[in-house]
């Protein structure tokens, strides 16, 4: 079976390294604009794996991908950072918006048709609602990297009504874990990961109001269920939630706190936590891992502190 991935970053690294470890033929495609080539060459290591340098922005370079036989393509490449104060907007609308518009040309032009899509549960916006269905209507958007999420969906149903293609969009929580390449400019890093470097490094966490619970989910879960999507064979349209467990910020802060203190390591936590929020629900198509199969927020803080602290 061969795989086309977008975006061999950090959650498209780990998803490679899962499909050439289980024999599966994997063409990557990166502009490594916030990932290393080094990291890259490490992955062909594992197996039969295809680097093509390549930007959704360039249609002429996506193109070298396009060739036949290719079984599920995933787009994961996206600008993914909400600082829309660090990160240009424009960069933004043309990777998101017209990058994405191009990928799934040259998949119609290459036969591809069964394609899987990085989306995000902050379409649902932020702070969660306290029942999130996979009907659950959109919410306020407040940066201009998730509102493209929302365009992206549509933008799905768009091809699968014109092209016939079959398109699952897996809205994918916040993700956390040691994955082949790791994120290290605080921009594009998530909130567990960062929280664990910081609290390394000595520095402060910091809770921001606003983001309520946040859905945190392990980078081995998300693996799993892109694949479980692309296996699931779903016909036309589909979004799908990947939400993991909802753990308010403060409650992470607080266990990244004890976890380093455990460990020798002084962490201050500033920021108050959000009172009268309730925690959310949410239903998803996908099937979870069994509970003890899963990596649960507490082990992940632990794997993360001992990954940042064995870097120096």
């Amino acid at each position: 079976m061969t795989s086309l991935i977008a975006g061999v970053g950090y959650i498209g690294s780990a998803l490679a390294l899962d499909l050439l470890r289980g024999g599966e033929r994997v063409i990557g495609l990166d502009n490594f604009y916030s990932s290393n080539r080094e990291s890259s060459v490490l992955l062909s290591r594992a197996g039969d794996l295809q680097m093509i340098e390549a930007d959704l922005r360039d249609r002429r370079s996506l193109r070298r991908a396009g060739s036949p036989g290719i079984d599920v393509a995933y787009l994961l490449a996206a600008q993914a950072s909400a600082d829309d104060r660090s990160i240009p907007i424009a960069l933004t609308e043309d990777v998101n918006l017209r990058g994405a518009r191009q990928f799934f040309e040259v998949c119609v032009e290459a036969g591809v048709s069964r394609i899987v899509v990085a989306g995000s549960m902050r379409i649902y916006g932020q702070p969660l609602p306290e029942l999130v269905r996979e009907d659950t209507p959109y919410g306020v958007q407040r940066d201009y990297t998730h509102l493209s999420k929302v365009y992206l969906e549509h933008l799905a149903r768009l091809f699968v009504a014109v092209h016939g293609l079959h398109i699952t969009v897996v809205r994918i929580g916040v993700v956390h874990g040691p994955s082949p390449m790791m994120k290290d400019d605080p921009r594009f890093m998530t909130v567990l990961n960062r929280f664990c470097r910081q609290a390394v490094a000595g520095e402060l966490l910091t809770i921001h109001p606003g983001a309520g619970y946040v859905p945190l989910i392990h980078i081995d879960e998300v693996v799993g269920g892109l694949r479980q999507a692309a296996e699931r064979e779903w016909p036309g349209f589909r979004a799908v939630n990947l939400a993991g467990d909802l753990v308010g910020l403060d409650e992470l802060a607080e266990t990244v706190r004890a976890t380093a203190m455990d460990l020798g390591l002084n962490v201050q936590v500033s920021g108050a936590a959000e009172a009268s929020l309730r925690r959310p629900r949410v239903f998803s198509s996908l099937a979870r891992p069994p509970e003890g199969a899963r990596r649960s927020v507490v082990a992940s803080v632990r794997e993360m502190i001992d990954y940042y602290r064995a870097r120096g």
